[in-house]
């Protein structure tokens, strides 16, 4: 039976395999073993920042809590909190150590999963980041279907912004993320999903309303009330519609499409959003769409993994379940895209 050993390099500060054996120190690489008990603490103890709320959620006492803490601060030689009153707060070693501790404890999962009873069951947690569009219209039916063809797994929706997203999958903090905005990191696994049609919109009462088409020109002057800086909707405008405006275009910035929308509609200034996020509005004629000539606003939505995530069933039949939503082909059997290596 295997122990739970696993060899940590202190030349690389990386957990690199599990082994039935310690390995024996020798003048070319000194290993220490770390247990899966002393990475739960951590984990357990990073999320509740205290030691006895640790212990509970996993159900065993605070002394062996306690000691599974100080026998991995000793193993790795640091400090991995910072205490605060009667809080352990993590700090910069250990917020460096937490996504391998993460990804190790996932994989551990996976490894009883697949050997288990019901080795055809979907079950586990699985991390899903969304973008703001994607995630206040699109996940919410995702989700939905999600509950019903896999009812043992737990999946955490976590939305914001594209680049946000891409640094969390980036340190092994998101299994998966849905995004509209580019990825062009190498360590990222990228495929198109589905289209999505950004409009140009204003409210009822704009100059512009009467007229069969407009250039881009006519609306130097304009107001553009947009999201931040690293969001999908914000690249388009900065890519697309930005370089053929002047500098006297003014921009309000606002992080919520929501007060987006609203601002609009009462007349701050015209904006460029994603119609899924207006498309009740404009039926209603709450906002009005300004058509454009000479602009192209579709815009690409993709899957994005870790290029390193090991592929799991629960994993792959999410993937199966976006396809299915958006008429994508099978991305771990299509090339040229590259597939997850296996687990």
């Amino acid at each position: 039976m295997l122990t739970d050993y696993l060899v940590f390099s202190p030349c690389t500060g990386i957990l690199i395999t599990e082994c039935s054996l310690p390995i024996p120190n020798t003048h070319r690489l000194s290993s220490m073993h770390i247990t899966l008990k002393q990475l739960q603490v951590f984990q357990a103890v990073s999320q509740h920042q205290q030691v006895s709320l640790a212990a509970k959620a996993l159900f065993i006492t605070q002394p062996a809590a306690s000691m599974a803490l100080r026998e991995l601060e000793k193993q790795l030689g640091v400090k991995l909190f910072d205490r605060l009153g009667n809080r352990l707060v993590i700090n910069s070693n250990g917020r460096h150590l937490q996504p391998y501790v993460r990804d190790l404890l996932y994989r551990a999962t996976d490894i009883e999963q697949l050997f288990s009873s019901a080795n055809n069951a979907l079950s586990g947690t699985l991390l899903v980041g969304c973008s703001l569009t994607i995630g206040n219209h699109l996940m919410p039916s995702l989700l939905s279907q999600m509950q019903k063809q896999m009812p043992a797994v737990t999946p955490k929706a976590f939305i914001q912004n594209t680049q946000s997203l891409l640094e969390q999958l980036l340190h092994f903090k998101l299994d998966i993320a849905l995004v509209e905005g580019r990825c062009q990191h190498p360590d990222l696994i990228s495929i198109p999903w589905r289209e999505d049609n950004m409009l140009i919109v204003a409210a009822p009462n704009c100059p512009h309303r009467n007229q069969s088409l407009i250039s881009l020109e006519q609306l130097q002057d304009e107001v553009w009330v947009l999201r931040e800086q690293g969001s999908g909707s914000r690249d388009i405008f900065d890519d697309l519609i930005a370089p053929s405006l002047d500098n006297r275009y003014r921009v309000f910035e606002i992080q919520h499409t929501e007060a987006i929308v609203n601002s609009v509609q009462e007349g701050l200034g015209i904006t460029c959003i994603s119609h899924l996020s207006v498309h009740r509005q404009l039926q209603s004629g709450e906002l009005i769409t300004l058509p454009v000539s000479g602009i192209n606003l579709h815009r690409q939505m993709h899957i994005v993994l870790h290029k390193d995530r090991a592929e799991n069933k629960t994993l792959k039949s999410f993937i199966d379940l976006c396809r299915e939503n958006a008429g994508c082909g099978d991305i771990f059997n299509t090339s040229p895209q590259p597939v997850l290596r296996e687990a």
